[in-house]
């Protein structure tokens, strides 16, 4: 192989991995626009269920998956919209193969990142719950949390890294 086209070749994947694909609130697709879903925390248990299903192997499901995130929209206003109420037989994601990756990639993020946020958020408040706590120094490590301190920073950081 020529240097030259392994330099291309390099310079292409690197390309690729440094895109961050945010995540696509609505788009136009066969004539409908739909949405991603606007209030997640008001999901319904059938579409936690299905969702939390198809999940598990995302990229074999990615149809289903944003059949049960992207519906069409029923009303729009002030830059805000309501879709359509989630039906697992109407809603399954059917056609969504010839939409592009970026907006399957963009939810996975979106949820990667919201992950990591809790997970930070909860060491966070472990750590200040940690420092109210006055140490006690008959308790067993398990007990008292001695060391915790440690495991906390080194989560801290992997995190961070993760986010990058």
């Amino acid at each position: 192989m020529k240097k030259n086209d392994l330099d291309e070749i390099r310079y292409q994947i690197a390309e690729v991995l440094s895109q961050k694909p945010n995540l696509i609130k609505t788009f136009t697709f066969k004539g409908k626009e739909y949405g991603f879903h606007p209030k997640l925390e008001d999901i319904s248990l059938g579409e936690y269920i299905d969702l939390d299903q198809y999940l598990k192997e995302p990229y074999m499901n990615a149809e289903k998956v944003l059949g049960v995130l992207y519906r069409p929209i029923t009303k729009k206003m002030f830059g805000r919209y309501d879709i359509e109420n989630y039906d697992p037989d109407v809603h399954d994601g059917l056609g969504f193969q010839d939409l592009g990756t970026d907006i399957l990639l963009g939810c996975l993020l979106f949820f990667y990142r919201l992950e990591i946020n809790l997970q930070v958020t909860f060491l966070q408040s472990l750590e200040k719950e940690e420092k109210e706590i006055p140490l006690m120094s008959n308790l067993n490590s398990p007990e008292s949390g001695v060391g915790m301190e440690q495991y906390i920073k080194l989560l801290k950081v992997i995190s961070s890294n993760l986010k990058e």
